[in-house]
């Protein structure tokens, strides 16, 4: 009886640590391949797929919480595929770089977001996927895309992963403050 107290209490400890984990930053991969950006993203969130969801596909409100885009909106929905247009800038030294996107977005709920590129200065494709697992859900990001205007070369991958890691930041805290929860 004692070793199945004893049991207990281990795996009662094991399960508060794991949700007293923290949240770390996300993990950012941006190389280039030939005149195009491939970017990959991967991030935890201490929610279900269907909380880190509702996040990410708020298409609406996303300039309200993702640094350097301007706007965005969906401008159609067709059951689980939307048209999304969106526009920001980044900013290098003295170069302003202004970028516009219309995207098709196919949603397969709480599984994954796939995006292509249909119209813009900036073209993008991208799947983002959503795994769960008992303590949260992992989201994995990629995409290859262009730019009409391509970044000086001295900046383009460093300025790249900055922008790309200060965007999912931002997503990942506003998925932890809509759930009201915060960075460990």
């Amino acid at each position: 009886m004692m070793r199945i107290l004893a049991g207990l209490c281990l795996c009662f400890a094991a399960l508060a640590q794991a949700a007293a984990l923290p949240v770390g930053e996300p993990d950012v991969r941006v190389r280039e391949d030939g005149d195009a950006y491939v970017v990959e993203v991967d991030f935890f969130v201490p929610v279900m797929p269907p909380k880190a969801w509702q996040v990410l596909t708020d298409f609406d409100h996303m300039a309200e919480f993702i640094p350097h885009l301007e706007s965005s909106r969906v401008l159609q929905r067709r059951g689980y595929t939307w048209l999304v247009a969106q526009a920001g800038d980044l900013e290098v030294g003295i170069f302003r770089f202004r970028y516009e996107s219309q995207r098709e977005i196919v949603l397969l709920p709480y599984k994954s977001i796939q995006g292509h590129a249909m119209t813009g200065t900036l073209r993008l494709d991208s799947l983002t996927t959503l795994t769960p697992d008992r303590e949260g859900t992992h989201i994995h990001y990629q995409a290859k895309g262009t730019t009409e205007t391509p970044l000086p070369a001295m900046f383009g991958l460093s300025i790249m992963s900055e922008r790309v890691r200060a965007q999912f930041t931002a997503m990942q805290a506003e998925i932890l403050r809509r759930n009201g929860r915060v960075r460990g």
